[in-house]
This record gives structure tokens, C-alpha cells and sequence, in this order.
């Protein structure tokens, strides 16, 4: 575990790696890591892996991962997200305070959206689901933000019984 290496500005991960994830605080307040790349074989992110890497601005998502669980990526630096179409669940807080995030897009696998997923993300202008996830728990986005979604739909159900903007796709 590399917890609070606040010198580390990179990680590099062989082709080859077998790696299935990242565990809990592996890199929790490494505050100089600016960008990651995970290899294809990671499934999950754990609970506060990247919490608090404050300059961690780019991050290159691996195409099997599934599940980016509790506070994975709080208080980060992101700008923007790339999220893999095989992700499925988005845990509680994983964006957590990435107040560089202005637009994310949910790809159509993912069925479990937790709590505050993107909560105090302040710069956030838009979230956009393009499907029904099975869940999307309270308070996703800050009231400021608008939920991009089809008229009908689960989340645009969420945002009438919330009280959040919403955009009709």
C-alpha cells in the first residue's frame, strides 16, 4: 500500500498484470499523483483507493472494470470521466468533492448509482443517464446541477420525486 506517498506523481502497471483490484486506500492522499492507467485485468476499485489525491486529474479507466466502490475517487482533481461500458456500480461517494467535473455521462451497464455518488462536486453542470439503473440513491448531484435523462425514465422519476433540474434527451 502506497497511503499517504505524498511524493508519488505516477504509477505504471505491466501489460501483463494479472491485477483484479485496487485495494481499499491503496493510493489514499497521495496528493502528487496527477494521472493513473489501470491494466485491462482490474475489476474493482476499492473503498478509497485514490481518496483525497488532490492533483489526480487523469485517470484511464481499464475496459473489464466493474465496480468503483465507496469514496474511491473523493476529493480527486478529475476534469473529466471515461467511464468503461462495463461498469455496473457506482458506490456511495465514489466522486465525492471532484469539483473539476462539469459533464459525466453513466455508461448503460450501470444499474447501481449509491448515495451522494457525485455530491459536492460544485463546478458539476451536468449528469447524463441514458438508462434505468436498478438503483440511484439520494442526493447524486448538488441542487445546482441538471440530470440529463429520457422523459418517462427512472431517473427522471428520481428527479421529480427529488426536486432536481432535469433535461430531457
Amino acid at each position: 500500500m502506497l497511503r499517504n506517498a505524498h511524493k508519488l506523481s505516477e504509477t505504471l502497471f505491466s501489460n501483463e498484470s494479472r491485477l483484479l483490484k485496487i485495494q481499499a486506500d491503496a493510493f489514499s492522499e497521495c496528493s502528487a499523483l496527477r494521472e493513473i492507467s489501470f491494466p485491462d485485468s482490474v475489476q474493482e476499485i476499492g473503498n478509497g483507493s485514490f481518496y483525497k489525491c488532490k492533483n489526480l486529474s487523469e485517470v484511464h479507466f481499464p475496459e473489464n472494470l466493474k465496480v468503483i466502490s465507496n469514496q474511491a475517487f473523493y476529493s480527486c482533481g478529475l476534469t473529466s470521466l471515461e467511464l468503461p461500458d462495463s461498469l455496473e456500480i457506482l458506490d456511495e461517494s465514489a466522486f465525492f468533492k471532484c469539483n473539476n467535473l462539469i459533464t459525466v455521462t453513466l455508461p448503460p451497464n450501470v444499474r447501481y448509482i449509491g448515495k451522494w455518488v457525485f455530491h459536492g462536486c460544485n463546478r458539476l453542470q451536468y449528469l447524463e443517464i441514458r438508462h434505468d439503473p436498478e438503483y440511484i440513491g439520494e442526493w447524486i448531484i448538488n441542487r445546482a446541477a441538471t440530470i440529463r435523462c429520457y422523459k418517462g425514465s427512472k431517473a427522471d422519476r428520481y428527479c421529480q420525486e427529488s426536486g432536481f433540474k432535469v433535461e430531457y434527451l
